[in-house]
């Protein structure tokens, strides 16, 4: 409030009083006066009692006793402005009491805000105070951006959370990949026919294994050309009939020509046909006759395989019986109607049997060599120590006991052996080898030599034995344990 606001409030009052109490509205009314002045005649009465006034001893005194109007007090019979919050009385004066620092101050006689108040966040234009542009309106938005759900205007809590996607999980205060991710810890394992692999920590690769008879190239897995196409052709030569592509089986069959017979798995003469041959002939097939050979003349029966002559006129027929004590020297030709039996001890031959208890000695240029006769076996004899055992080095010659490790009779003089082999090292590696021989010293007979890549590699071989019967072998593998090695024993030679 104006302290002219002030003024102007209370001076009616006070003047409107002065003229009550003071007898009149003259002239003088309205200013304050003695009451012994010339203005006034007559006198007080000291008995008597006057509006607003109290008796009093002294009659020169004039005493005011009535109650003060709002915002005066009488103290001590003197009329006095109280003094209110914020107003002070100074002299004849009544201002406004302001605090410092307090926003306000007086500018031409008018309290109003001063500019100073304005603080952070509000602007004061022409004593006017209002917020700045720097303070949030309730009408501002909190909106939720990508990955966020939530938002909304600021009149009142606004809450954002994070969108669960796809292999996310959101709880209070975490956000997590879930358990439909896959882990770096996660691993790519080569399963057959593959290699390579491993923890996907970094890229992985799986390379195709190149077995034996396939090739492998950038983008391309292909058989290579030690694998026969289905177009290739089994072609019917002489003698034969059938054949054709290997797109489906082919079959090959023996061509029944005058006086042969042909049935499932058999050639036969027929023995019904007449024939008369004059010049040579070569047969290229197994002659079956249940006849008689009768030559006219100086003839002879020739084997492509070596020479057969039978003298007609030097036959000479040996019955089977039970003993024969003396040797038989033949200078022709020999007819057997039984079995040979050669030697004293063993079993008997049967018919057509030839049996011996020493050496095929054949004579070249008077010299007698030793030979043997093969026994082919229709299965092979296996070992569970050689199917496919992993092997390291073995790098002194080893003897291998056929007998007792492959169930071969003792004794024989050369085994026909199919060896198979592989190492785990990479592919290309060279100087691998399992190698035998009839002896500690020549153990390189025969052999197999993988090159690596784990891919089988095998050779079948005829191996000379020592006077036990056994073979001696040596192995170069790449490590310990890296080479697997197959024997089996597919026939012998005693």
């Amino acid at each position: 409030m104006r302290v002219s606001e002030v003024v102007g409030a209370i001076k009616p009052f006070v003047v409107g009083w002065i003229a009550n109490m003071g007898g009149g509205t003259g002239p003088y009314a309205p200013s304050p006066h003695a009451l012994s002045s010339a203005h006034h005649t007559g006198q007080l009465d000291h008995g008597v009692a006057l509006t607003g006034l109290g008796d009093d001893d002294h009659t020169q005194y004039l005493h005011i006793s009535s109650a003060a109007g709002d915002g005066l007090g009488i103290v001590g019979r003197v009329l006095q402005v109280n003094v209110g919050n914020g107003l002070e009385v100074s002299g004849d004066a009544v201002g406004v009491d302001l605090a410092s620092p307090s926003g306000l101050d007086f500018s031409s006689g008018d309290l109003q805000i001063a500019d100073s108040v304005a603080g952070d966040g509000l602007s004061i234009a022409s004593k006017v105070l209002a917020v700045d542009a720097s303070v949030v309106r309730t009408t501002r938005q909190v909106i939720a951006g990508s990955g966020l759900t939530g938002g909304g205007a600021l009149s009142a809590d606004v809450t954002l959370n994070v969108g669960a996607g796809d292999g996310i999980s959101v709880a209070a205060d975490t956000v997590a990949v879930n358990s439909t991710v896959v882990r770096t810890t996660r691993q790519v394992i080569a399963g057959s026919g593959l290699t390579g692999g491993g923890a996907l920590s970094a890229d992985v690769t799986l390379n195709v294994g190149a077995g034996d008879g396939i090739s492998v190239a950038a983008d391309t897995v292909a058989v290579n050309s030690t694998v026969v196409r289905t177009t290739r052709q089994v072609i019917a030569g002489s003698g034969l009939t059938g054949g054709g592509v290997l797109s489906a089986d082919v079959t090959l069959n023996v061509g029944a020509g005058a006086g042969i017979s042909v049935a499932a798995d058999t050639i036969a003469v027929n023995v019904g046909a007449n024939f008369t041959w004059t010049g040579t002939h070569t047969f290229q097939s197994d002659i079956q006759a249940n006849c008689n050979l009768d030559f006219l003349g100086p003839r002879s029966i020739t084997t492509t395989t070596g020479n057969l002559t039978l003298n007609p006129a030097l036959f000479c027929v040996i019955e089977k019986t039970t003993s024969m004590s003396v040797d038989c020297t033949i200078a022709g030709d020999l007819c057997v109607g039984g079995g040979i039996y050669a030697g004293l001890t063993g079993t008997y031959p049967d018919t057509g049997d030839v049996c011996y208890t020493s050496d095929l000695r054949p004579i070249r240029a008077t010299v007698a060599y030793t030979g043997y006769a093969f026994v082919p076996l229709a299965a092979p004899l296996t070992s569970t120590s050689w199917d496919g055992d992993a092997f390291s080095d073995v790098t002194t010659s080893t003897q291998l006991d056929l007998s007792a490790v492959f169930g071969a009779p003792a004794g024989i003089r050369a085994v026909l052996i199919r060896m198979i082999a592989r190492d785990a090292v990479a592919w290309g590696t060279s100087d691998l080898y399992f190698a035998c021989g009839p002896s500690s010293t020549e153990w390189t007979a025969a052999g197999v030599r993988p090159a690596g890549g784990d891919v089988l590699i095998e050779n079948t071989a005829v191996v000379p034995c020592d006077g036990n019967g056994d073979v001696w072998y040596r192995i170069n593998a790449s490590g310990a344990g890296t080479m697997d090695v197959w024997l089996e024993v597919w026939g012998y030679w005693l």
